[in-house]
């Protein structure tokens, strides 16, 4: 008598995390937005008045906003039952499309600002959202409720592969 046995092939997600500027920028710019308003102050050659203070104060949480935001990578998983992204970047929760909500997908080119409106996290008036923060390859998808949401790749060929295998 022979048993037979079917071997259960473990699939791992592919997860992209990205950011729109290495740490060390994100601290620059950051540090220039704090920086800027002490500069004015101190080149104006007058003395230092009380609401010169108060400007500087208001770019200090700007420059530490700035900074978390532009540090904090986009995080998307591309699994065998669909997709968990985040939806806004200093969350914890994820969203999820499923697999089978999707009814049209496809992987293009990111490299125009006036196609897509910029990089980072947008949305539109209307069910149009893009989670891009670099230039190159995207995943974008068509939902059964008419959401299109783009997200940003690094590998197209295995984000396609990947996808031609497992949602089928």
């Amino acid at each position: 008598m022979q048993a037979l046995y079917t071997a259960k092939i473990m699939v791992k997600p592919i997860i992209v995390k990205q950011r729109i500027l290495n740490p060390s920028w994100a601290f620059l710019v950051a540090l220039l937005a704090v920086a800027t308003p002490i500069c004015f102050i101190w080149f104006s050659g007058d003395a230092f008045r009380k609401e010169d203070s108060y400007l500087l104060f208001a770019h200090i949480p700007v420059g530490v906003i700035l900074f978390f935001f532009l540090q904090h990578p986009n995080h998307f998983e591309l699994g065998k039952k669909g997709i968990h992204y985040k939806s806004f970047p200093l969350s914890r929760k994820f969203s999820f499309v499923s697999k089978d909500d999707v009814t049209n997908w496809e992987i293009a080119d990111y490299k125009s600002f006036k196609l897509y409106n910029g990089l980072g996290y947008r949305r539109s008036f209307g069910k149009n959202y893009s989670y891009v923060q670099r230039f190159g390859k995207v995943l974008k998808v068509k939902t059964r409720d008419g959401r299109k949401i783009t997200f940003g790749i690094d590998d197209g060929f295995k984000t396609k592969s990947f996808i031609q295998q497992n949602w089928k």
